[in-house]
Protein backbone atom coordinates (compact mmCIF):
# COMPACT_ATOMS: atom_id res chain seq x y z
CA UNK A 1 0.00 0.00 0.00
CA UNK A 2 3.15 2.53 0.73
CA UNK A 3 5.06 1.75 -2.18
CA UNK A 4 1.50 2.29 -4.05
CA UNK A 5 0.81 5.51 -2.56
CA UNK A 6 4.97 6.57 -3.08
CA UNK A 7 4.26 5.08 -6.62
CA UNK A 8 1.19 7.86 -7.46
CA UNK A 9 3.05 10.72 -6.03
CA UNK A 10 6.02 10.38 -7.87
CA UNK A 11 3.75 9.95 -11.23
CA UNK A 12 1.87 12.95 -9.98
CA UNK A 13 4.95 14.66 -9.51
CA UNK A 14 6.09 14.23 -12.78
CA UNK A 15 2.86 14.77 -15.21
CA UNK A 16 3.67 18.36 -13.48
CA UNK A 17 6.63 18.57 -15.12
CA UNK A 18 5.61 17.13 -18.74
CA UNK A 19 2.69 17.99 -19.07
CA UNK A 20 2.48 21.93 -17.70
CA UNK A 21 -0.09 22.50 -19.42
CA UNK A 22 -2.61 19.67 -18.01
CA UNK A 23 -1.16 20.36 -14.51
CA UNK A 24 -2.28 23.37 -13.86
CA UNK A 25 -5.69 24.43 -13.67
CA UNK A 26 -8.23 27.55 -12.85
CA UNK A 27 -9.17 25.92 -9.31
CA UNK A 28 -7.02 27.45 -6.75
CA UNK A 29 -7.68 30.83 -8.37
CA UNK A 30 -10.96 30.59 -8.40
CA UNK A 31 -11.07 29.57 -4.82
CA UNK A 32 -8.86 32.58 -3.57
CA UNK A 33 -11.40 35.01 -6.15
CA UNK A 34 -14.68 33.84 -4.58
CA UNK A 35 -13.38 34.08 -1.22
CA UNK A 36 -11.99 37.76 -1.84
CA UNK A 37 -15.01 38.44 -3.22
CA UNK A 38 -16.99 37.72 0.16
CA UNK A 39 -14.21 39.41 2.38
CA UNK A 40 -15.17 41.85 4.55
CA UNK A 41 -12.22 43.81 3.78
CA UNK A 42 -13.31 46.12 1.04
CA UNK A 43 -9.85 46.88 -0.33
CA UNK A 44 -9.55 42.83 -0.96
CA UNK A 45 -12.85 42.83 -2.85
CA UNK A 46 -12.21 45.93 -4.78
CA UNK A 47 -8.65 43.77 -5.85
CA UNK A 48 -10.55 40.76 -6.49
CA UNK A 49 -12.85 42.45 -9.01
CA UNK A 50 -9.77 44.41 -10.61
CA UNK A 51 -8.42 40.86 -11.37
CA UNK A 52 -11.30 39.37 -12.58
CA UNK A 53 -12.00 42.22 -15.07
CA UNK A 54 -8.34 40.70 -16.81
CA UNK A 55 -9.06 37.17 -16.28
CA UNK A 56 -10.60 35.99 -18.64
CA UNK A 57 -12.62 33.83 -15.76
CA UNK A 58 -16.16 32.09 -16.99
CA UNK A 59 -17.76 30.81 -13.59
CA UNK A 60 -20.67 31.29 -13.46
CA UNK A 61 -20.97 30.96 -9.67
CA UNK A 62 -18.45 33.61 -9.57
CA UNK A 63 -20.90 36.07 -11.35
CA UNK A 64 -23.79 35.10 -9.69
CA UNK A 65 -22.00 36.26 -5.90
CA UNK A 66 -21.26 39.42 -7.92
CA UNK A 67 -24.33 40.04 -9.32
CA UNK A 68 -26.21 39.09 -5.95
CA UNK A 69 -23.78 41.66 -3.88
CA UNK A 70 -24.71 44.21 -6.30
CA UNK A 71 -28.42 44.34 -6.85
CA UNK A 72 -28.52 43.83 -2.55
CA UNK A 73 -25.85 46.52 -2.03
CA UNK A 74 -25.59 49.28 -4.79
CA UNK A 75 -27.70 52.07 -2.75
CA UNK A 76 -26.33 51.63 0.77
CA UNK A 77 -24.14 54.25 1.72
CA UNK A 78 -23.60 56.37 -1.45
CA UNK A 79 -22.63 59.59 0.00
CA UNK A 80 -19.14 57.46 0.75
CA UNK A 81 -16.78 57.85 -2.18
CA UNK A 82 -14.73 54.54 -1.17
CA UNK A 83 -18.59 52.29 -1.34
CA UNK A 84 -18.76 53.90 -4.94
CA UNK A 85 -15.53 53.43 -5.94
CA UNK A 86 -16.41 49.41 -5.04
CA UNK A 87 -19.66 49.33 -6.52
CA UNK A 88 -18.16 50.66 -9.72
CA UNK A 89 -15.49 48.02 -9.79
CA UNK A 90 -18.08 45.13 -9.33
CA UNK A 91 -19.97 46.25 -11.82
CA UNK A 92 -17.11 45.82 -14.25
CA UNK A 93 -15.93 42.75 -13.37
CA UNK A 94 -19.78 41.77 -13.85
CA UNK A 95 -19.73 42.99 -17.32
CA UNK A 96 -15.85 40.76 -18.02
CA UNK A 97 -18.59 37.86 -17.43
CA UNK A 98 -19.49 38.54 -21.11
CA UNK A 99 -22.91 37.48 -20.41
CA UNK A 100 -25.74 39.54 -21.54
CA UNK A 101 -28.08 38.23 -19.33
CA UNK A 102 -26.62 40.24 -16.82
CA UNK A 103 -27.71 43.79 -18.83
CA UNK A 104 -30.10 43.59 -16.63
CA UNK A 105 -28.78 44.63 -13.22
CA UNK A 106 -26.28 47.48 -14.65
CA UNK A 107 -29.91 48.97 -16.07
CA UNK A 108 -31.26 48.89 -12.63
CA UNK A 109 -28.23 50.18 -11.17
CA UNK A 110 -27.77 52.98 -13.97
CA UNK A 111 -31.33 53.68 -14.05
CA UNK A 112 -31.96 53.96 -10.02
CA UNK A 113 -28.40 54.75 -8.17
CA UNK A 114 -28.72 57.89 -6.13
CA UNK A 115 -24.49 58.23 -6.98
CA UNK A 116 -24.19 59.95 -10.19
CA UNK A 117 -21.08 58.47 -10.71
CA UNK A 118 -22.13 55.06 -10.10
CA UNK A 119 -24.91 55.82 -12.86
CA UNK A 120 -22.32 56.58 -15.40
CA UNK A 121 -19.94 52.97 -14.51
CA UNK A 122 -22.44 50.86 -14.67
CA UNK A 123 -23.85 52.28 -18.24
CA UNK A 124 -20.53 52.39 -19.16
CA UNK A 125 -19.77 48.86 -18.10
CA UNK A 126 -23.08 47.46 -19.85
CA UNK A 127 -21.83 48.80 -22.92
CA UNK A 128 -18.61 46.52 -22.29
CA UNK A 129 -20.41 43.48 -22.11
CA UNK A 130 -19.28 42.42 -25.61
CA UNK A 131 -15.95 43.35 -26.08
CA UNK A 132 -15.86 40.90 -22.73
CA UNK A 133 -17.54 38.38 -24.37
CA UNK A 134 -14.92 38.26 -27.45
CA UNK A 135 -12.32 39.13 -25.20
CA UNK A 136 -12.51 35.98 -23.05
CA UNK A 137 -12.76 33.76 -26.17
CA UNK A 138 -9.07 34.91 -27.35
CA UNK A 139 -8.13 34.36 -23.62
CA UNK A 140 -9.54 30.66 -23.54
CA UNK A 141 -8.43 29.61 -26.64
CA UNK A 142 -6.84 26.43 -26.33
CA UNK A 143 -3.07 25.70 -26.95
CA UNK A 144 -1.53 26.39 -30.73
CA UNK A 145 1.24 24.10 -31.08
CA UNK A 146 3.13 25.78 -27.64
CA UNK A 147 6.13 23.72 -26.25
CA UNK A 148 6.48 24.68 -22.87
CA UNK A 149 3.51 26.70 -21.89
CA UNK A 150 1.40 25.70 -18.59
CA UNK A 151 -2.26 27.04 -19.05
CA UNK A 152 -2.08 30.05 -17.17
CA UNK A 153 0.96 30.74 -20.07
CA UNK A 154 -1.09 29.73 -22.75
CA UNK A 155 -3.42 32.30 -21.67
CA UNK A 156 -1.10 34.98 -21.70
CA UNK A 157 0.29 34.26 -24.77
CA UNK A 158 -3.36 34.62 -26.24
CA UNK A 159 -3.39 37.91 -24.92
CA UNK A 160 -0.13 39.02 -26.20
CA UNK A 161 -0.87 37.44 -29.96
CA UNK A 162 -4.48 39.48 -29.67
CA UNK A 163 -5.41 41.99 -32.38
CA UNK A 164 -6.81 43.91 -29.41
CA UNK A 165 -4.06 46.42 -28.18
CA UNK A 166 -5.76 46.66 -24.45
CA UNK A 167 -5.40 43.00 -24.12
CA UNK A 168 -2.40 42.93 -25.44
CA UNK A 169 -1.27 45.26 -22.88
CA UNK A 170 -2.99 43.43 -20.17
CA UNK A 171 -1.12 40.28 -20.88
CA UNK A 172 2.17 41.97 -20.56
CA UNK A 173 1.72 43.75 -17.44
CA UNK A 174 -0.13 40.09 -16.17
CA UNK A 175 3.57 38.09 -17.55
CA UNK A 176 5.58 40.83 -15.85
CA UNK A 177 3.91 40.74 -12.36
CA UNK A 178 3.72 37.25 -12.20
CA UNK A 179 7.84 36.80 -12.65
CA UNK A 180 7.59 34.33 -15.02
CA UNK A 181 10.46 33.35 -16.82
CA UNK A 182 9.18 31.13 -19.73
CA UNK A 183 11.74 32.10 -22.73
CA UNK A 184 9.21 30.62 -25.09
CA UNK A 185 6.66 33.25 -23.40
CA UNK A 186 9.26 35.43 -23.89
CA UNK A 187 9.59 34.81 -28.10
CA UNK A 188 6.36 35.02 -28.76
CA UNK A 189 6.14 39.13 -26.59
CA UNK A 190 9.55 39.26 -28.72
CA UNK A 191 7.97 38.30 -32.23
CA UNK A 192 4.80 40.59 -31.54
CA UNK A 193 7.00 43.68 -30.70
CA UNK A 194 8.82 43.71 -33.30
CA UNK A 195 5.76 42.77 -36.34
CA UNK A 196 3.64 45.96 -34.11
CA UNK A 197 5.94 48.63 -32.90
CA UNK A 198 6.19 50.21 -36.33
CA UNK A 199 2.56 50.39 -36.90
CA UNK A 200 0.20 53.21 -35.58
CA UNK A 201 3.06 55.50 -33.86
CA UNK A 202 0.61 58.40 -33.64
CA UNK A 203 -2.03 56.18 -31.36
CA UNK A 204 -0.91 56.60 -27.36
CA UNK A 205 -2.65 53.41 -26.82
CA UNK A 206 -0.64 51.60 -29.25
CA UNK A 207 2.40 53.04 -28.27
CA UNK A 208 1.86 52.44 -24.77
CA UNK A 209 0.89 48.53 -25.42
CA UNK A 210 4.13 48.19 -27.41
CA UNK A 211 6.48 50.17 -24.32
CA UNK A 212 4.73 47.21 -21.74
CA UNK A 213 6.06 44.83 -24.04
CA UNK A 214 9.64 46.58 -24.00
CA UNK A 215 9.34 46.02 -20.42
CA UNK A 216 8.16 42.32 -20.47
CA UNK A 217 11.02 41.73 -22.60
CA UNK A 218 13.69 43.84 -19.95
CA UNK A 219 11.72 41.67 -17.28
CA UNK A 220 12.52 38.06 -18.82
CA UNK A 221 16.50 38.79 -17.70
CA UNK A 222 17.56 37.16 -21.16
CA UNK A 223 20.02 39.56 -22.93
CA UNK A 224 19.06 37.55 -26.28
CA UNK A 225 16.26 40.50 -26.82
CA UNK A 226 19.05 43.12 -26.52
CA UNK A 227 18.82 43.17 -31.07
CA UNK A 228 15.36 43.76 -30.99
CA UNK A 229 15.50 46.81 -27.84
CA UNK A 230 18.23 48.30 -29.73
CA UNK A 231 16.74 48.04 -33.40
CA UNK A 232 13.21 49.39 -32.03
CA UNK A 233 15.52 52.99 -30.08
CA UNK A 234 17.43 53.01 -33.30
CA UNK A 235 14.47 53.42 -35.74
CA UNK A 236 11.34 54.34 -33.78
CA UNK A 237 10.26 57.96 -34.25
CA UNK A 238 8.29 57.87 -31.28
CA UNK A 239 9.70 59.74 -28.54
CA UNK A 240 8.08 58.13 -25.66
CA UNK A 241 8.86 54.25 -27.21
CA UNK A 242 12.24 55.27 -27.56
CA UNK A 243 12.36 56.11 -24.06
CA UNK A 244 11.05 52.57 -22.82
CA UNK A 245 13.21 50.79 -25.26
CA UNK A 246 16.16 52.35 -23.94
CA UNK A 247 15.44 52.11 -20.65
CA UNK A 248 14.66 48.22 -21.44
CA UNK A 249 17.79 47.68 -22.90
CA UNK A 250 19.94 49.14 -20.04
CA UNK A 251 17.87 46.95 -18.08
CA UNK A 252 19.32 44.27 -19.66
CA UNK A 253 22.53 45.09 -20.07
CA UNK A 254 22.74 45.38 -16.46
CA UNK A 255 21.78 42.40 -16.01
CA UNK A 256 18.25 43.15 -14.24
Amino acid sequence: MRKTVIYLLVLGIVLAVVCPASAADRSLELERLHQQIRSRSMSVRVLAAKNITTSGIQDPQLFATINQQLRQRFNRRQTEKHYVDEMAWLCKALASSGNSDYAVTLKTIARLSESYKLRKYARQSLELIPDYAQQNQIINRSARGYLSLNTQEVRWANMIQSDNVKLKRDGAKKIIRAGTLNEELFDIINAELMANYIINTADDEHIDTMAWLCKALAASGLTKYRTSLSEIYQTTDNTKLKEHAEKALNALSAGY
